[in-house]
This record gives structure tokens, sequence and C-alpha cells, in this order.
């Protein structure tokens, strides 16, 4: 990963392999996780300047669920790709709570190039009519890069969610900043996770968007 991102430093490479290689070791024992194909090669194909948005997305429907329109995760990757590791952490929470979650891939991850929100609605219209989703229970949630996307989406088309999840986010300022974002989002759940040792995307610059 140190030759794909300037930012990840060897110490940090090394720090974060183990708990990475857990993951991935927990996932290839659930047989449906390891027949799934891997998206990774659409996010190196947009680094070689070939086509990379082409409508995939990985769909997670709870095993354990109760009758009837479930509550749904739409998730965003960040930087560097859609990893398969992304949605079978997600599964946990899936789970646990009953919530459906899609997963849309768009390359390495520039959700404001042209062609990034079309393909989160995308997914999401499509996930509806093979899943059992509950439009009035969707949550736009965005890791990393991820919060340029969920900033678009939302200011796009907030009545399509019911609240939004940043994850350590870098965000679209001239639209979470704007008026028309902070009329339509005023009052309704928004959820911000970030840390404070975080050295990539600094608390300073998410409380300065908060």
């Amino acid at each position: 990963m140190t030759a794909l991102d300037p930012l990840l430093t060897r110490q940090q490479a090394r720090r974060v392999a183990p708990m990475t290689l857990d993951i991935y070791r927990e996932m290839e024992e659930d047989a449906n996780f390891r027949e799934l194909g891997s998206a990774m090669g659409w996010a190196y194909a947009e680094l070689w300047g070939q086509p990379f948005d082409v409508g995939h997305y990985y769909l997670y429907v709870p095993r354990n669920r109760p009758e009837g329109p479930r509550p749904t995760i739409l998730f965003l990757h960040g930087s560097a790709g859609n990893f398969k590791s992304y949605t079978w952490v997600w599964s946990r929470f899936a789970e646990q709570h009953g919530a459906v979650i899609v997963a849309p891939s768009f390359g390495f991850g520039n959700w404001l190039k042209p062609g990034g929100r079309e393909a989160i609605f995308r997914a999401l219209d499509h996930a509806q009519t093979v899943a059992p989703i509950d439009p009035r229970q969707v949550y736009l949630a965005g890791l990393s890069n991820g919060g340029l996307g969920v900033s678009q989406a939302a200011a796009a088309a907030p009545e399509r969610f019911t609240g939004l999840i940043f994850l350590s986010p870098v965000m679209a300022t001239d639209l979470v900043e704007s008026q028309p974002f902070l009329d339509a989002w005023r009052g309704r759940p928004v959820l911000v996770i970030t840390g404070e040792a975080d050295e990539r995307i600094s608390l300073s610059y998410v409380d300065q968007r908060g």
C-alpha cells in the first residue's frame, strides 16, 4: 500500500497490517465472502486511465432478520478503492441490527469526479429492486474520501436519506457549508466519527466543518 498511497508511511503500514490481516482471515472463513470477486481492479483501472465505473456494488442482506422492509446503510468507500473487507466489517453490524448494506464501487474513490453522484443513486435504485430496503430508513455513510460522496449526494437529494454518517471524513466544504445544505439537514441525524490522533484527516479539519 505504501507504493500506492504517499500518505502511508512504512511505520504506519506495519501497525495496520496485523489488524487488516485478522479481518481477512476471518472473512476467508465465510464461504460466501470467499467466493465474492474483488472490486480492486476498477480502482487500478482508474489509475491507468481506463473505464472504472461499471455499475458494481456489494449488497449484504442479513441472514437473521424480521420480515418486512429493513433499514439500510449506503456505504461509500474511501481512497484506494472498494475493499471487500469493508462490507465484511459492515456485515457484523447488519446481523446485529437487521440492516441491509449497499456499498457501491467508484474506482479509486474520487467521488467528486463526473459520474460519482450517479453511481451512488444507481446502486441504491437497483438495490431497492432486489433487497428488502425501507426507503424511509436509508442512512448514507462515507469513510474518508467517501465523505465527499456523502456531501454531494446529501446535497443533491436530502429527501432520500434519513441520516448521514461521516467516518474520518473528507468533506466537500462548498456543499456542507452552503445554506441549502444547512437548511435541508438542520435538526436531522448527522453522525461524525473521527479520531484525535488521526494523522491523515486531522481533528481540526473535521471540527472546522462540523
